[in-house]
């Protein structure tokens, strides 16, 4: 795993071990979290969107962040 800025962008790298990780803890926390959310039972929301959009969450101000400091 790295992370580099390359041209004012931040880059995170994985290698295919840490991807699968990734991918099977945000898998079960979106499990997890459809679970506790009634709307997201009801209208049918896939674990893994879910998850894929905790990592957006939490991955975007980061970015913007990066953006306004380092640009």
């Amino acid at each position: 795993m790295g992370a580099q800025i390359v041209d004012s962008v931040f880059t995170l790298s994985f290698d295919s071990i840490g991807t699968m990780t990734l991918g099977a803890i945000l898998l079960l926390i979106g499990y997890w979290i459809k679970g506790r959310v009634y709307f997201l039972e009801k209208f049918y929301i896939p674990a893994p969107v879910v998850g894929a959009f905790l990592i957006d969450v939490f991955y975007q101000p980061f970015v913007i962040w990066c953006i306004n400091v380092l640009c």
